[in-house]
């Protein structure tokens, strides 16, 4: 009996020290086509769907509502603070300032207006598109093309540290210290180019 009782309590030692497995557990939602991107603002959290809009949720992703801003491709999404929030689509960038309750067309002067990625620098908003980077320093008001050095234009990503700020492209990662104004390569090293997540 003492030797079942060791063996038990041995067994019980081992798998108490065993790190425990994650669980993933399906949400309500949201639906309509592939999930991303993901982003946290305040107490919300925002995503969108491929065709289907953005969605928020108060509680943790337990459950997902439609926003105002539905029947998009939503390839972007930036927090700027707890109410203002941008959205990257197909058709341009859109901007809500009640935590997505209603959207409306952020700006002017975006050449090309299918947005892959945002970023925010300082006072600075950033949008990757399809033809460069455009930067606004209006909040979204209007925008301009900083693409000067960029040697392939289709941005897919951008990722922005203190004044620094990277774009990902098919050709590479470019880097700019100045607010987008100049780019150079970055990507000595790489052995694929093609730059999709930053």
């Amino acid at each position: 009996m003492k030797a079942l009782l060791r063996i038990s309590t041995i067994c019980l030692m081992v798998a108490a020290s065993r790190p425990a497995v994650a669980q993933w557990v399906q949400t309500s939602g949201p639906e309509g086509g592939p999930v991303s991107p993901l982003i946290v603002s305040g107490t919300n959290l925002f995503t969108a769907t491929w065709g289907g809009g953005v969605f928020r949720s108060t509680n943790n992703g337990a459950q997902w509502t439609a926003t105002g801003l539905t029947a998009q491709y939503v390839s972007a999404l930036l927090a700027t603070s707890p109410s203002s929030l941008f959205a990257g689509t197909s058709q341009g960038v859109y901007l809500s300032t009640d935590a997505g309750a209603s959207w409306k067309t952020a700006g002017s002067g975006m050449t090309n207006t299918f947005v892959r990625a945002l970023a925010a620098s300082g006072s600075a908003l950033f949008a990757g598109t399809e033809g460069g980077v455009f930067v606004s320093t209006n909040n979204g008001a209007a925008w301009t093309l900083a693409s000067a050095g960029l040697t392939n234009s289709s941005v897919r990503c951008l990722a922005s540290s203190g004044s620094d700020l990277l774009a990902g492209t098919p050709g590479g990662i470019f880097h700019s210290t100045n607010n987008g104004t100049n780019w150079t390569a970055a990507d000595s090293g790489l052995t694929n180019t093609m730059v999709n997540t930053l």
